[in-house]
């Protein structure tokens, strides 16, 4: 863990840091999404082993329509 100590200047700097858009991060996501819309299950079993170290099988994945009515309400339109 690292200890950082809060003066003004950090603070400032660590927001801005924060409100920065990391082009490298977004290219790999916008590859991530468009495989699993093109491939399906398939992608996000082979993304979720190679990003999270799960191995997910077809039975083991549900989500009930309470979940999918909770995220939907979670997202703009």
């Amino acid at each position: 863990m690292r200890i950082i100590r809060l003066n003004r200047k950090v603070a400032d700097d660590l927001l801005r840091a924060r409100g920065r858009r990391d082009a490298a991060a977004e290219n790999i996501a916008a590859r991530i999404v468009a495989d699993v819309r093109r491939r399906g299950d398939a992608a996000l079993f082979y993304w979720t082993k190679k990003l999270d170290g799960a191995g997910l099988a077809h039975e083991g994945v549900f989500i009930s329509r309470h979940e999918l009515r909770v995220a939907r309400n979670c997202v703009s339109a």
